[in-house]
């Protein structure tokens, strides 16, 4: 994840999101939202009920936010 939003930066991107493969229902209203989110926001998260995340969208590389996760833990959103 954390490759990609280097590489979308790098390539002048004011604000970058991802959603997870497994969501391809997953309205475009909730993406727009969250665009719109961005201007103001630094990162914005979208929660799972299992703990983790379904979006994550930042206006610039923050590298903290991919480091000492727990990942497939019910912690990885807090």
């Amino acid at each position: 994840m954390y490759r990609i939003f280097k590489r979308s930066f790098n390539g002048k991107c004011d604000r970058v999101i991802i959603i997870g493969t497994d969501i391809p229902t997953l309205p475009v209203e909730n993406i727009r939202m969250a665009f719109g989110k961005l201007i103001k926001h630094d990162i914005v998260l979208g929660p799972s009920i299992n703990g983790g995340y379904y979006l994550i969208g930042l206006r610039k590389l923050q590298k903290e936010v991919f480091v000492n996760i727990n990942w497939g833990t019910r912690e990885v959103f807090h």
